[in-house]
């Protein structure tokens, strides 16, 4: 998972796929996020978390909630830090 990947994640944002979009698209209003979540078995597995489970978790508790500005590049080490406690690890 990218960097961008777990900010949006640890602020309880849904990744969702390509698919989510044509269906919300057809469809005339979006579609549950839930239906259509990105899952990643390596990145879930390597770091030992669910993508549902941890955005429910994000969800009740953001992590960035609060935050003023935009996470950069530079704040990538503390974002990941954050992401991962926000994740439950």
């Amino acid at each position: 998972m990218s960097a961008h990947a777990l900010l949006a994640l640890a602020d309880g944002r849904p990744i969702v796929s390509s698919e989510w979009l044509e269906e919300s698209g057809h469809g005339g209003q979006p579609q549950d996020p839930a239906a259509y979540l990105l899952r990643c078995a390596f990145s879930e597995r390597r770091y030992k978390f669910t993508m549902p489970a941890s955005l429910e978790r994000a969800t009740r508790r953001r992590l960035l909630e609060g935050e003023t500005g935009r996470a950069g590049l530079g704040g990538v080490g503390r974002a990941r830090m954050g992401a991962r406690d926000a994740l439950g690890q």
